[in-house]
């Protein structure tokens, strides 16, 4: 019931800020609403940590790329219908995400591989694991982004300013019992949502562009912002597993 409520509030508020953004597509609006729901996928974080300490291989199911990249208003086109998004050039988050979890999990002693599976929702965590049979790994890895690019932040003193957000949803699942170890919903830097459970991690205070056109132009940097976010999200998880 709280869930559902609060998913509503959201939603209302997603359509009301359509409005100041030049008049958001319903198509769009739709697709948010897709993305939101995977947010309350978890009413609460779900650990298991008596179960997580045996775990030495995980595989990493191929992460997919989000269905569009914030604002909607810049050049986005939605991923789910088959078109590619370039608004930020040399950006692709799903690989740099395969490529920052690999690494961080790794160095915490985790031997991961890679495991390609088909969705049927491109953006979407699996809703069922039973038919996976990978040998020798403990744990099935899967994620999948909510939200990424950059969010208008009101919460500044001097004036609205544009940073760097990135939200996903990750889940732990045990390769014998398929059992849930692990599940979160994370989020990083501006305009995070304090309704949704799970950890909140915060971006440099001079991580911000001032204005769309900045954000527009200086493609490099705002590259390295998100990918910063992606780091850090990344060493969060890495850190779940470990304690």
């Amino acid at each position: 019931m709280y869930n559902s409520f609060v998913l509503i509030v959201v939603l209302m508020m997603t359509i009301a800020l359509s409005s100041c953004y030049g008049g958001m597509i319903i198509d769009n609006i739709i697709e948010e609403q897709k993305c939101l729901e995977q947010h309350y996928i978890f009413s609460e974080i779900i650990t298991e940590p008596d179960l997580l300490a045996p775990i030495k291989s995980i595989a990493l199911l191929n992460i997919p790329n989000p269905h569009c990249y914030l604002p909607y208003y810049l050049d986005a086109e939605p991923t789910i219908v088959g078109k590619d998004t370039r608004k930020y050039e040399g950006f692709n988050f799903s690989v740099i995400t395969q490529q920052h979890l690999i690494e961080l999990l790794e160095a915490k002693g985790y031997h991961v591989i890679l495991f390609s599976v088909n969705r049927d929702n491109p953006y979407k965590l699996l809703d069922d694991y039973s038919h996976l049979n990978i040998p020798d790994v403990d744990a099935f890895l899967d994620l999948a982004p909510v939200k990424v690019g950059f969010n208008m932040s009101p919460w500044t003193h001097e004036s609205v300013v544009y940073g760097p957000y990135v939200s996903l949803v990750v889940r732990l699942v045990s390769a014998d019992s398929k059992k849930i170890l692990y599940a979160e919903s994370v989020q990083y830097g501006y305009g995070k949502n304090y309704f949704i459970e799970g950890s909140k991690i915060d971006a440099p205070l001079d991580d911000n562009f001032e204005d769309t056109d900045p954000l527009k132009s200086q493609n490099e940097k705002a590259v390295e912002q998100l990918v910063r976010g992606i780091d850090a999200i990344s060493r969060s998880i890495a850190d779940r597993f470990s304690r």
